[in-house]
């Protein structure tokens, strides 16, 4: 199978492009989640320490769980009711973040 962006055969560049901390640049991301309800996505920014939302079509995100909560956020999923959980593999936890 083979996958085109924009009919080339190279993806797309979504969100960063520099290893940075703004909100609209990643450091070492590990995962992304789309929501299919909203198209909102949620990226996990481990080196950042962080969970970023970006709206449908934006491209600066919203901090989730930054600011010394999180150590190296690892994976994110959706439950039906739109509660965010993630996975850390520096605090070896599952943290729920609640859809506000």
């Amino acid at each position: 199978m083979k996958w085109k962006a924009n009919g080339k055969n190279i993806g797309e560049l979504v969100i960063g492009e520099q290893e940075s901390d703004g909100l609209d640049q990643l450091k070492f991301p590990t995962d992304v989640l789309i929501d299919e309800q909203s198209g909102d996505m949620f990226v996990a920014d481990c080196g950042n320490n962080r969970i970023l939302h970006f709206s449908a079509g934006c491209r600066e995100g919203r901090m989730i769980g930054g600011g010394g909560r999180l150590n190296r956020p690892w994976s994110l999923a959706l439950d039906i009711e739109g509660n965010l959980y993630v996975t850390e593999i520096g605090g070896d936890r599952v943290l729920m973040f609640s859809r506000l």
